[in-house]
């Protein structure tokens, strides 16, 4: 099965409200779909990710190194061999594993679809028939944060992630807010996207930590891993790393510095499906559970978080996932003929299901694709 082409599809959908965190704010999704055809007329799709603020890729960047170095490296060489193409792309450049995951997901959906396999079964099979997912809540006033969780209970959410990291003040108001909304029963974590200094970090969490949260996801800089270490070491509630665990080196890093205790996965930030099975297998040899956070993704790379979910023991240590789930963002549309709604997740109770198709078990709808597709001159 030849790789003969390979396409970078840069697209750009609206959300409906502006979705603010520590970073800025979100008023599109802007990804790169990723186009692969082997010899066997088989078409393979996978989807780079952005997200403006905390990536350190751009739309323009994953099209032309997916095109211009990353495409002429691996046309001719046989789609199964998953492995050695990541070794070549990293040969090739280095990092911007972000274009890479767009590429290697287009890999494991041909490879499922030339196979009549969902993609799950490729990674060693499900290890649960489903995965809990949870609701992410953007930075807001107090009142309105509340709200939303309030909303979003009646949809079976059980875990709500608080976005903080502008004011302490203001923030330790937020989560006791969304506490007060959700009552006692509900997992509340906090996640400040770096948003902190050390010294601020251990002063907020422990005021947060009247309100039990379930943890603190990245409270410093993204660097700084002795800083984590020192959060970690001077509060009670258990500490996740997001921004840091940036590659499968940085993964060790954590883990041997002792700086948290649980790792969010992002599939783009360590190249794709393979390079985070070995992320896992890493936190799995540590005893450290994984949360599998979820990016700016359109449904295409919503498909791939789930069947990486199932399929990956660490995952079911009792934290639910965002990146499995719909987009927390008012995502206006998709690019997928089927998309997993808040709907869905209320049918499972709070879960979602893999799609059980060939491959990432996605239908495109390439009508979609058009209407939505951007030019970028490189």
């Amino acid at each position: 099965m030849k790789i003969i082409s390979v396409r970078a599809i840069p697209l750009k959908i609206p959300v409906s409200k502006s979705y603010v965190w520590s970073h800025g704010k979100v008023d599109f999704f802007t990804n790169v779909l990723i186009q692969i055809e082997c010899d066997e007329r088989i078409t393979g799709y996978g989807e780079s990710d952005i997200i403006f603020g905390v990536s350190q890729e751009s739309p323009e960047t994953i099209v032309q190194i997916v095109e211009k170095y990353m495409a002429p490296a691996i046309i001719g060489r046989d789609a199964f061999d998953i492995e050695n193409i990541l070794e070549v792309m990293d040969e090739k450049i280095k990092g911007n594993y972000s274009a890479k995951s767009g590429v290697e997901f287009a890999l494991w959906d041909m490879k499922g679809k030339y196979l009549k396999q969902p993609v799950y079964n490729l990674l060693g099979g499900r290890y649960r028939d489903r995965v809990e997912v949870d609701y992410t809540i953007g930075i807001d006033t107090p009142q309105a944060m509340a709200q939303t969780a309030k909303r979003m209970l009646d949809y079976g959410y059980r875990t709500f992630v608080v976005k903080v990291g502008r004011d302490v003040e203001s923030d330790v108001e937020r989560v006791g807010r969304v506490r007060e909304a959700v009552g006692p029963s509900t997992k509340v974590r906090v996640d400040v996207n770096e948003g902190y200094t050390v010294e601020k970090a251990i002063k907020a969490i422990k005021r947060f930590e009247k309100y039990e949260p379930e943890l603190v996801e990245q409270p410093v800089a993204r660097w700084d891993i002795k800083g984590m270490a020192r959060v970690s070491r001077a509060v009670d509630t258990p500490i996740s790393a997001d921004e840091s665990n940036s590659s499968p080196q940085a993964a060790f890093q954590l883990i041997e510095n002792e700086a948290v205790d649980a790792l969010n996965i992002k599939l783009p930030y360590h190249g794709g499906l393979w390079n985070s099975m070995k992320v896992a297998s890493l936190a799995e040899s540590a005893g450290i559970p994984i949360i599998i956070g979820g990016m700016n993704h359109f449904e295409v790379g919503r498909q791939a978080n789930r069947h990486f979910a199932v399929s990956v023991r660490m995952a079911h240590s009792g934290y639910a996932h965002e990146g499995p789930g719909p987009a927390s963002q008012s995502l206006m549309d998709n690019i997928t003929k089927k998309v997993v709604t808040y709907d869905d997740v209320k049918s499972q109770g709070g879960y979602v299901l893999p799609g059980d198709g060939h491959g990432l078990s996605f239908e495109l709808d390439e009508e979609k694709v058009r209407k939505y597709s951007q030019e970028i001159r490189i």
